[in-house]
């Protein structure tokens, strides 16, 4: 596979993971909704403090969907036919120790069997690396890191 097809994979990964994340948060959402307006009828006498506890509960899932469908979007931006040089939004990275995708932070994402590691521009380590091309090495945390290779 070239190396588009696989940075194409790589954010195919992200993209699938972060989907996931929504549907959970609308069927989280949902369940707490439904709960809300089944209690919330006349004729159950239910405590007004556990109401309250759902309506929480029904807002905190709300914020954590619209912060997932803002990442969603990025992950969507995100230039995958656009070869890297150096290490940019949507460059994969490769070290000697590590393999990163500069998109949004998702930690670890498997593909083939290989771990890549999804960081955000907004991370430390992506600010020692900016710029960076392969055969170039960056320090962080006191570590050297060389770079194989970028695109």
């Amino acid at each position: 596979m070239d190396k588009t097809g696989l940075k194409k994979k790589i954010a195919g990964a992200c993209i699938e993971i972060q989907q996931r994340t929504i549907e959970n948060l609308q069927a989280e959402l949902s369940d707490v909704k439904k709960t809300a307006e089944e209690i919330s009828c006349p004729v159950d006498r239910v405590d007004g403090g556990y109401q309250a506890q759902l309506l929480a509960k029904a807002e905190m899932f709300g914020k954590q969907l619209q912060k997932a469908r803002q990442i969603l979007d990025i992950l969507n931006r995100v230039p995958v036919d656009e070869k890297s040089e150096k290490v940019d939004f949507g460059a994969v990275v490769i070290t000697g120790k590590q393999k990163m995708f500069v998109s949004v932070s998702m930690g670890k994402v498997d593909v083939d069997g290989v771990t890549y590691y999804a960081i955000s521009p907004n991370v430390p380590v992506y600010n020692a690396m900016k710029g960076k091309k392969a055969g170039e090495t960056f320090v962080f945390n006191g570590n050297r890191f060389g770079i194989v290779d970028v695109f």
